[in-house]
Formats: structure tokens, C-alpha cells, sequence
């Protein structure tokens, strides 16, 4: 399981450089760094995202550059199923608040 994230509350131009950098980069640093050392134990496993709406929607303001690390986490993900998968091992993104369109199909299967 695969969880990071954490934001600065605001409108993006009250944010400075360095709380925007270093919101978008823990995340991705982190879930690289967690499915790196995950995936050789993981044969016939899962390796498991914690996504959310706010990657797909924007429901409040505030949030932007919180929504990016999620958007990003989507697309991160694609590219590690497609490097794991031949190995048996699936990758999928669970995310509370999901409108049901997003849901995981029975199984655990995403749409990735």
C-alpha cells in the first residue's frame, strides 16, 4: 500500500515556490521510491495506490496544486502496470470519495 501526499490550503498565487515544489515532489518521490522496493516481493500480488477525486474533479478551491499530485499519481500508475504486470503482479489505485464511474470493478481490476 502505497499512500503519500499532503498539501499546502490556499489559492495557488498565495503559495510560495518552495510549498508548491515540495508538494508536487514528496508524493511522486515516495510512491517511485515505495514501488521500487515493493515489486521484487510482490509476485502474483498487488501493489496498491491511495488515489482521490481530487485527481479527477475539483469539488473545492484551495486544493490545486493537492488535485496535480493525484492527476499524476493516475498516470504514474498506467506506467507501472505496464512495467510489473508481466510478472503477475497488479497495481491498482483505491481512493475514497470516488464517484462510482471510478470505482474498481469486482476483483480489484481498475481501468488501467
Amino acid at each position: 500500500m502505497c499512500n503519500a501526499g499532503g498539501y499546502p490550503y490556499g489559492p495557488i498565487d498565495s503559495m510560495s515556490d518552495g510549498e508548491i515544489e515540495s508538494t508536487l515532489s514528496q508524493p511522486a518521490r515516495d510512491h517511485d521510491r515505495d514501488s521500487r522496493r515493493a515489486a521484487p516481493y510482490a509476485q502474483g500480488g498487488s501493489l496498491i495506490y491511495m488515489g482521490s477525486a481530487f485527481g479527477e474533479r475539483m469539488p473545492l478551491p484551495g486544493v490545486s496544486v493537492y488535485a496535480a499530485t493525484k492527476a499524476a499519481l493516475v498516470g504514474f500508475l498506467r506506467g507501472v502496470v505496464r512495467d510489473v504486470g508481466p510478472r503477475g503482479i497488479t497495481a491498482n489505485e483505491r481512493g475514497p470519495a470516488r464517484p462510482d464511474r471510478y470505482r474498481m470493478e469486482p476483483g480489484g481490476r481498475g481501468p488501467c
